[in-house]
């Protein structure tokens, strides 16, 4: 089983190790992690393991419970966003959901005052978006 480190973005291995942020949300709350694969020395080996950088989570608002998944997902990622933006904005990160209705935010045709605020915050970030199969 690989092990999970807490510690601190690796500045100095972005473009090797890209941050990678988890999103997830359900009736009961919503949250965001951040990780990062980092290179450890143990023993003269070289090893690599995936490093929690940040974390957060709130219950789900009663707006929320009943919110589409995409509400519900963008909720997630705007806690996320707003979260750690000062390790975000200036870094390309991999952002992983298990919905598939951010992947394709940017294709809508018409979208409602909500989801285009959050189209227009995402646009400041430079992403890739993954999705994450159960």
């Amino acid at each position: 089983m690989e092990s999970t480190a807490i510690g601190f973005v690796d500045y100095d291995n972005l473009d090797k190790h890209k941050l990678k942020v988890f999103l997830d949300w359900s009736a009961l709350g919503l949250s965001a992690l951040v990780t990062q694969t980092q290179t450890f020395f143990e023993e003269g080996n070289k090893i690599e393991k995936e490093v929690l950088v940040g974390s957060i989570s709130r219950k789900c608002p009663p707006s929320l419970r009943n919110a589409t998944s995409c509400r519900g997902e963008a909720a997630a990622l705007t806690l996320a966003l707003s979260s750690f933006t000062n390790i975000l904005k200036s870094h390309h990160f991999l952002l992983h959901s298990d919905h598939l209705s951010l992947l394709y935010l940017k294709g809508l045709k018409s979208m409602n005052g909500q989801l285009w605020r959050l189209f227009e915050e995402i646009a400041k970030y430079s992403f890739t978006m993954i999705h994450v199969r159960h």
